[in-house]
């Protein structure tokens, strides 16, 4: 069984990791991406993840752990494996939003693209990519609100403890759950 934490870029997959890994969870990191501004608690990323598409022999690395794969990369894991995946669900505007200003904290050259593309975008792929993932017999899926988990909503974290089969508890989530790192919020 590997355990894949997913999500769009700047979805809280970073936040997941961080919650999965305070309960005991063995995660599949390198450390290459340091804590940063963007990140003060750390990405949780391995490197290998960016090659997915073209070389998946690393992921017996991953058997027993937890590795973040972004979204995208999702329909390149190989089918010999048991996954249950925690995919991180946002407000696609707040994504768009917090990426902006990682881009412009990192001083990237960043050309901003039309927003409402964007969102359009970011939509059709996630949606495809969870119609992918509700065909795939070796899959089991949570779909979580970051914008739920962060305001504690306490569905949202007994729905998590129910998928974890009890290896998560919420006193734990609750530690790690940091509000003034929820800095793109947009009020609906």
């Amino acid at each position: 069984m590997i355990t894949i934490v997913s999500g769009l870029p700047r979805s809280g997959t970073s936040l997941m990791m961080q919650i999965l890994a305070s309960s005991g969870y063995d995660i599949l990191t390198d450390g290459i991406r340091t804590p940063d501004e963007n990140n003060p608690n750390g990405y949780y990323e391995y490197e290998k993840v960016k090659s997915l598409k073209t070389d998946n022999s690393w992921m017996a690395e991953a058997d027993g752990k937890v590795v973040k794969i972004i979204a995208q990369l999702l329909p390149f894991i190989p089918v010999q494996f048991q996954y249950e995946i925690y995919f991180m669900e946002r407000n696609l505007d707040e994504i768009i939003s917090s990426q902006s200003k990682m881009l412009q904290r990192l001083n990237k050259n960043y050309i901003h693209a039309d927003n409402q593309s964007l969102k359009t975008v970011f939509q059709k792929q996630s949606d495809s990519i969870k119609s992918e993932l509700a065909a795939m017999e070796n899959v089991r899926t949570i779909m979580v609100s970051f914008n739920n988990l962060v305001n504690c909503v306490d569905s949202e974290l007994e729905s998590l403890i129910q998928f974890s089969e009890n290896r998560l508890e919420k006193e734990r989530i609750l530690k790690i759950i940091m509000p003034e790192l929820y800095r793109e919020r947009i009020q609906n």
